[in-house]
């Protein structure tokens, strides 16, 4: 069960870095020099090949200018998130779904 949740975490965040840093007109080499990781490692996330560790996508997060959680909603929550605005700011829209992937996340790492 964990390892069925991680996958899908794992493939979610590699697909959201990729999405967000393609939205934002960024090459690997551009994006990796933003978050101070090798591009290497950037295209390695990007083709599931690794998982960041947290201090890593808390990187590329900052460098995308998203909150982490950003990176871990699926593509729904994240087009709400960014589609209107949250009475709070950085709010998931599922804390629970987001809490227990990131903790599925966390237990592989």
């Amino acid at each position: 069960m964990i390892g069925n949740v991680y996958d899908k975490t794992e493939s979610r965040i590699a697909g959201r870095i990729r999405r967000e840093r393609e939205k934002r007109g960024l090459t690997t080499a551009q994006l990796a020099k933003l978050a101070n990781i090798s591009s290497s490692t950037l295209s390695r996330i990007e083709e599931k090949t690794i998982s960041p560790n947290i201090s890593t996508l808390a990187q590329i997060a900052g460098a995308l200018g998203l909150p982490v959680a950003q990176l871990l909603m699926n593509a729904s929550e994240a087009k709400a998130s960014s589609d209107t605005p949250s009475p709070q700011p950085n709010a998931p829209t599922d804390q629970t779904q987001l809490l227990t992937d990131a903790l599925a996340y966390g237990l592989r790492c």
